[in-house]
This record gives structure tokens, sequence and C-alpha cells, in this order.
């Protein structure tokens, strides 16, 4: 827990020092330099003191200038993210063969139990295996009680059931049926009851607006067979255009959306970025995780403004 001095503390301010304490505890004087998106620059001096095990209180002073600190106190640079990230790198990975080899096997394969979050879930036949972009959206979302989340592309419902104990509410859809019954198996299993689950393409059978969406979508564009196919694979990026051309239409004014995405070579690495500035969205923050596989993956942290 952290408590803080400065009335009104501003969250990116309050969130950098919960931060700061878990990774430089020892240290006892801070400074703090926060440079907005507009160019201004503030200036804060920070006193930590540790209470006990993770309990730290800490005095914040709002300060003019940095001539007016002493000398000895660590100092921080932190900038807010709201400069719209514009172009990302592709790696060398060409997914196509080995998506269809995955495809092709998923299909034939008997339910499988996984473990993620510190539960056990179970994948039907033709439902997408949990992986690191699985742990690395759940874990980009920031999200508390009061919200409300809408998950499109479920999947087996990893994602939604990590959120469950974390937020208000939610709805989880997938365009599988067979996702759906799995996703829902799983929420059940558990005792999960504050999770809607439903089949839909994309927004189709939604309603109302969401503070969070969250969207992992077929990356690659690549003829789709069947359902199965959709969860890798996204004919002419049909699923993506309609994603960004509806869903400012189910995102509360505050409201962020994270979407799932990857740099593999055979992708249109930057077809995302040009989907949401062509509708007025703003990518803040770009959170990445290396696959072990020759690739990273990608989640944007999308919002209004």
């Amino acid at each position: 827990m952290l408590t803080t001095t400065f009335k009104n503390t501003p969250k990116f301010l309050y969130n950098m020092l919960w931060w700061h304490t878990q990774k430089y505890a020892s240290d006892r004087r801070l400074v703090i330099r926060y440079r907005s998106c507009r160019g201004g620059t503030t200036w804060y001096c920070a006193s930590l003191e540790k209470l006990c095990d993770k309990n730290y209180i800490i005095t914040i002073k709002l300060v003019r200038k940095e001539s007016q600190f002493k000398s000895g106190p660590r100092r921080i640079n932190f900038f807010n993210d709201l400069k719209m990230i514009e172009k990302l790198n592709s790696s060398k990975y060409i997914s196509y063969s080995h998506q269809h080899i995955y495809l092709n096997n998923v299909k034939k394969r008997s339910n499988r139990k996984v473990r993620i979050f510190n539960h056990e879930l179970v994948v039907f036949p033709g439902v997408y295996e949990t992986d690191k972009d699985t742990e690395l959206i759940a874990k980009s979302v920031h999200i508390n009680k009061k919200q409300s989340f809408l998950e499109l592309g479920t999947g087996c419902g990893a994602v939604s059931i990590y959120l469950s104990s974390k937020c208000k509410n939610g709805v989880a859809s997938d365009i599988n049926p067979q996702a759906v019954r799995n996703a829902r198996y799983n929420a059940n299993k558990l005792g999960i009851n504050n999770i809607k689950f439903l089949s839909s393409d994309l927004f189709d059978n939604i309603k109302g607006k969401y503070d969070i969406i969250v969207f992992n979508p077929p990356y690659s564009n690549y003829k789709a067979r069947d359902l199965t196919d959709k969860m890798f694979w996204d004919t002419n990026n049909r699923v993506k255009k309609k994603f960004f051309k509806k869903v400012n239409n189910y995102l509360k004014l505050n409201g962020k959306i994270f979407f799932g995405w990857a740099n593999f070579k055979d992708l249109d690495i930057n077809l995302p970025l040009r989907l949401a500035k062509k509708e007025g969205l703003k990518v803040k923050k770009c959170f990445k995780q290396d696959s072990g596989k020759g690739f990273k993956f990608i989640v944007l942290e999308i919002a209004k403004h």
C-alpha cells in the first residue's frame, strides 16, 4: 500500500511512485521531473518512508524549478506517454506455415488442460490455447472494481477470467460458438458469475458502452477456411477494419482499448496504427513481450484522446 500526503495526487504520479517503491524501496528522497505532451515541465520532490512490509508513506512537494532542490536525492525523469506511437518494427519471422500446422492440429486434438494465472483451464478442440500473448494482454489491462469491460475473441476465456476479480462486470464474446461454450465452462467451473458470455461477430450482438475493450484479433491476412481458422487468419483484414470502424460506439468517453498484435514479417505491421488514426483514436502505449520464437507479442493501449 502507498499513501501520499499530496492532495489530489495525479494518477500518473501515484502509479509511478508505487512502481518506484517496489524497485528502489531503499531510496529516501526522490526528485521527479514530469513533462506533459504539451511541453510543460513540473517538478516534484518526494520523501519516502517505509512503514512496514510493503506499506509506504510519501511526502510530496510541488516545486517551481529544479534549483530549489538540495543535492542528494535520486532523480527520475517521467515523461507522460501521450505522444502518439506512429511506427512499429517487423521481425524476420514469417507466420504462415507455423499457423497452418497449428490450425490443422488444433482441429483434431481432444480437450486439453492448461494452467494460467493460477487457474487450471480446459481448452476444447478448435479453440486457441493460451500463450504469452494471453498473459501480456491480461496484465496490460488496468481496471478497477467500478469499471466494466468487453472482450472480443475470448477463446477459452482466460483473459476475462483473469479480469473478473478486478472489475465490476464484463462481457466476453467470440464468433466461434465452440469458444463461447468453452469460456463459459471454465468460468462456471471456477465459480465466476460477473461475466456474461455470448456469440457475436465483433459488435453484432453487443449492447452498451464499456470502460475497457479488449481484443486480441486474428493477425494475418490469409484466407480463413472455417471458424477455427479465424483465430489466426483475417481475410482482407475485414475483422480489424470493422473493429476500428465501430469501436467508438461501444467505448465510454474516457475508456481504453487494449489491442493485441505481433511483429510478424508477413503482417502489415502498422495497419492498426493507421486504422486507429483514421477513426480519431490515439495509440498511447505499446507493451511488448518476446515470444521465444523469433518475434514479439504486442499490446497497443488506445484511447479517444
